[in-house]
C-alpha cells in the first residue's frame, strides 16, 4: 500500500464523486450520501449529495497529490509513507463524510 494505492484511490473517489456533485444521481438506496436528512425530499437529496460530491472531489485531489508525492519522496521516508497511507486514505474519507453530516443538519435528521 503506498503511492500507487493512494493515486488509484484518489482517482476512483474523484470518478465516483463527480456524478454526485453534478446532481446526476437520483434518490436510491445504493449510491450517494444516504442520510436520514437526504431522504426527506428530492431537493434535500440533490443538495446533500451535490455538497458531498464536491467534498469527495476536493479530498480525492488530496489523495491524488499524496500519491504523486510518493514518487519523489526520499528513500528514508518511504517506510513511514507506506505505513501511513491506509490511515491517510481512511482519514480523508471520514473527514469528507463528517463535513457532509454536519452540513446536512440544516435539513434536519
Amino acid at each position: 500500500m503506498g503511492k500507487i494505492s493512494l493515486l488509484i484511490s484518489g482517482l476512483l473517489l474523484f470518478f465516483f464523486s463527480v456524478p454526485l456533485a453534478l446532481r446526476k444521481v437520483p434518490m436510491n438506496k445504493y449510491y450517494g450520501f444516504r442520510t436520514l436528512a437526504a431522504f426527506k425530499s428530492d431537493q434535500a437529496w440533490y443538495d446533500i449529495n451535490a455538497y458531498g460530491g464536491r467534498q469527495l472531489a476536493w479530498w480525492s485531489l488530496v489523495l491524488i497529490a499524496a500519491g504523486l508525492a510518493g514518487f519523489w519522496l526520499p528513500e528514508r521516508y518511504r517506510g513511514l509513507y507506506e505505513r501511513s497511507a491506509p490511515f491517510f486514505m481512511g482519514a480523508v474519507v471520514v473527514i469528507a463524510f463528517i463535513r457532509v453530516a454536519l452540513w446536512s443538519r440544516k435539513y434536519g435528521s
